[in-house]
């Protein structure tokens, strides 16, 4: 695929430094301010985990966690429910963080260094992925000045400030190695594909409705695929044969687990001639045998279909399940690219972005409340400088509700909805050269008002703090 863009104003041919700037300061601000507690439990089950094998203990990665309990955040117990690899992760980045806690007995919880420390891993690995977005804009033959602007509309999604900057949420990492594997895909690497996925399924089982498609848009003979997701499962299942020697596996994970396969089996059902169906599991199966039947022969749409099919499967499954607020970061990347190598709809694209980055925050807002809120703020930055509040029950839904705003949540829903549904249509990948002639305008002030759009959240929750 060869170059096909042609900006009109010279000044937006690239991003300049008050873009990357603009950037910094909204990421630094919600960086510094904002904590989910997930992250600070996985640290501190991961810190437990890393001091029981020190003693010897290699089956107590369960044990040494049930019960666990941070009074400071929940009064039940919160117990270790992922697979184990993502805590080799947190181990190894939270090595100074461990000596903190053990060795100068300092509070995790208290030591803002501890904190950011923690959270940086995420900054490590979204700065990781974007290199990886980066190579594959080069296998796509975009242009290097348009390839800075794809990371920069990448990482400064209202998603990704809101999943990675303000919760926390360390999805970023599976997100790295899956697109470590599209990558692969692109370069007819499968073995480096499936490699790169098998670790990605284990540190979040959604890689593996992106893995699928691909292997079937793939390969065509029945074995070949059997093979093929049995290998890119293979680290999966390994990792819960050990988990289930270890004692407390069973009384930790069972209702994590069995939560999730709900979501998937129950979120939206259709009522159909003996019973309900899974909504989701019904598009995601036509997604599957269309890749299964579709041959692609030309190279430069084998590519294209790398991008869509991720971001087709995710957005499906955050369409039809009741998705969590920091999953929609799977998305992100995927439409930046999409954006780029479909020139003819790109403000279209973006303004579709735009509309469905508000609409899915302020659901969020009202069904995850607690991840917006004043509790968000204890012990970040802020109240080191202006100082600590005993009361932290408000959030940004107790706001909102004096404003009304909840009998509007229905069309906010539906704007979400129809935003991703038009934004599957116009991306499909057809395989034809864009017009080199065709010009569009890449507008500065569209892409900031886009980053702006998380600050009323973030202000709202530090009023949540201080009322």
């Amino acid at each position: 695929m060869k170059h096909y863009f042609k900006i009109k104003n010279a000044d937006t041919s690239t991003t300049d430094f008050a873009d990357w700037l603009l950037f910094g300061i909204i990421g630094a601000f919600l960086f510094l301010c904002f904590m989910y507690s997930d992250i600070i439990y996985t640290t501190a089950h991961s810190n437990n985990i890393f001091t029981a094998l020190l003693q010897g203990n290699f089956f107590g990665v369960y044990e040494v966690n049930y019960g666990f309990t941070l009074t400071e955040f929940f009064s039940t117990p919160v117990n270790v429910v992922y697979d184990l690899p993502i805590y080799i992760f947190f181990m190894i980045w939270n090595f100074p963080v461990w000596i903190i806690q053990n060795i100068l007995k300092i509070n995790l919880l208290t030591n803002l260094f501890s904190l950011l420390w923690t959270k940086s891993l995420l900054i490590f690995f979204l700065f990781a992925c974007s290199c990886v977005v980066k190579k594959i804009c080069r296998k796509l033959n975009i242009k290097e000045t348009l390839i800075k602007w794809i990371i920069l509309i990448f990482v400064s999604s209202p998603l990704v400030f809101s999943s990675l900057f303000i919760i926390g949420q360390y999805d970023i990492i599976a997100l790295f190695f899956i697109l470590l594997g599209i990558y692969a895909y692109m370069n007819n690497d499968y073995k480096k594909f499936i490699l790169w996925f098998a670790i990605a399924i284990p540190l979040k089982l959604f890689a593996i409705f992106a893995f699928i498609p691909l292997v079937l848009l793939k390969e065509k003979k029945i074995t070949k695929i059997i093979l093929s997701i049995i290998c890119g499962c293979l680290i999966l299942a390994v990792s819960r044969f050990f988990s289930s020697l270890m004692p407390y596996y069973i009384e930790s994970t069972e209702l994590f687990n069995s939560g999730m396969l709900d979501r998937l089996l129950s979120t939206s059902v259709l009522q159909i001639n003996l019973g309900e169906a899974s909504a989701f599991f019904i598009a995601y199966f036509i997604l599957c045998i269309f890749c299964y039947i579709k041959s692609v022969d030309s190279e430069n749409l084998l590519k294209k279909y790398a991008i869509y099919i991720p971001f087709a499967s995710f957005s499906i499954l955050f369409l039809l399940v009741l998705y969590h607020p920091f999953w929609l970061i799977y998305t992100t990347p995927f439409f930046a690219i999409l954006l780029f190598i479909n020139p003819k709809y790109f403000k279209v694209n973006l303004i579709l972005d735009m509309v469905m980055s508000a609409s899915a925050l302020i659901s969020q807002i009202y069904y995850f409340y607690w991840c917006f809120g004043a509790k968000q703020i204890n012990n970040m930055l802020i109240p080191h400088l202006f100082g600590y509040k005993e009361d932290m029950t408000m959030t940004v839904k107790d706001i909102l509700e004096n404003l009304q705003i909840s009998k509007f949540l229905p069309a906010v829903l539906a704007a979400y909805f129809a935003c991703v549904v038009c934004m599957l249509i116009i991306n499909f990948p057809k395989d034809i050269e864009h017009n080199k002639s065709e010009e569009f305008v890449i507008e500065r002030s569209v892409i900031w008002s886009r980053m702006l759009i998380i600050v009323p959240t973030a202000i709202l929750m530090i009023v949540c703090y201080y009322h």
